[in-house]
């Protein structure tokens, strides 16, 4: 069974001889730690991948990555880049004032430019289950150009420019959602943070009347392309699985230390995929190797039924020796007692 071929029993709720890996590697453990990401490649392989992204610049893209500066992003937003090794920080976004919506718009020309046979060439060439390397997040982009406690206020106002700035966003979001469905990626990814550690970051009834819809179209058209969706979301979001059944999500991703995996996966086992790794963000960078494991195996004992339905999900941070990320891996293949 190849990769490609596991991820997809997985995600159809079908036994598999094991649970697939999907590992997040971060940028600088690559760069720096070249020996370490070799060897669990090589003893871990990965069943998700991710080509590199073919977007081209928009137009309104300006300046260069470097040690530190200024550049502006193809949306618009100016970002400072201080010293290697710090997060890049917004300090300018372009409608803090929503004033200026009437000259915006978003950058469509990105797309335009994408060229999508190198992506195909990797889809074809691997036998792994191969994902956008771009998330499709309405929510995100909202707030990259107005700021999140701006973006929250307008939802819970209902003020009238939110509105078409967001219907501004979808036209952005369903072409992005057209191009990779007319590739040969075999999955794609709605990608924004809708929780807290406590709850929504907005009412239940706002994310259902503004967001739910645009999901689904989403999740409709890149089913018709025979296409798998996979939701990522941050926090507590136990109250929209419900929607994200509904809507079409193939497997979720959210703050599943949070929530109460038990009775999560009474309701909703063998109805979605649960995408997901320990049951605590940090165990990977602050705990032992015998509280990693035994954080993998809490997460097993909760989704994992044998069944199905469950992708092993491991962040790789800089800070996270490689023998935790051993020892998490290790964890999602030993047997486990087989419960119902």
């Amino acid at each position: 069974m190849t990769s490609r071929e596991l991820v997809l029993r997985a995600l159809s709720h079908e036994p598999v001889d094991r649970i697939p890996r999907d590992l997040w590697i971060d940028p600088q453990v690559a760069i720096d730690r070249s020996d370490d990401v070799a060897e669990i490649e090589v003893r871990f392989p990965a069943d998700l991948v991710r080509p590199e992204s073919p977007y081209a610049l928009g137009a309104c893209s300006a300046g260069k990555r470097a040690s530190n500066g200024q550049i502006t992003d193809s949306w618009g937003c100016v970002w400072q880049v201080s010293r290697e090794g710090q997060e890049e920080q917004i300090v300018e976004r372009p409608l803090s004032d929503l004033r200026n919506l009437g000259k915006y718009s978003p950058p469509l020309e990105c797309l335009k430019g994408a060229k999508l046979t190198k992506v195909d060439r990797f889809c074809e060439q691997s036998h792994r289950f191969v994902l956008a390397p771009v998330e499709v997040s309405p929510l995100h982009w909202l707030q990259q150009l107005r700021g999140p406690e701006l973006v929250r206020k307008d939802l819970e106002s209902g003020v009238k420019g939110i509105r078409t700035l967001l219907d501004m966003v979808h036209a952005f979001c369903q072409a992005e959602v057209g191009l990779w469905a007319g590739s040969q990626v075999d999955g794609m990814v709605l990608g924004d943070d809708w929780g807290s550690a406590d709850g929504l970051l907005v009412p239940q009834e706002v994310w259902r009347e503004l967001f739910r819809p645009l999901y689904r179209e989403y999740c409709k058209t890149l089913h018709d392309h025979d296409k798998m969706v996979f939701f990522r979301s941050s926090g507590n979001v136990t109250e929209l699985l419900g929607d994200m059944v509904r809507m079409g999500v193939d497997a979720v991703h959210c703050c599943f230390e949070c929530m109460d995996m038990a009775k999560i996966a009474q309701r909703f086992r063998g109805r979605i995929a649960f995408w997901t790794g320990s049951d605590c963000s940090d165990i990977l960078s602050r705990g032992t190797v015998a509280e990693v494991r035994e954080a993998a195996l809490r997460v097993r004992r909760a989704f994992d039924f044998g069944s199905g339905g469950v992708i092993a999900q491991c962040s790789w941070r800089p800070d996270a020796p490689i023998d935790r990320i051993v020892a998490f891996c290790e964890q999602w293949v030993v047997p486990l007692p087989v419960h119902v």
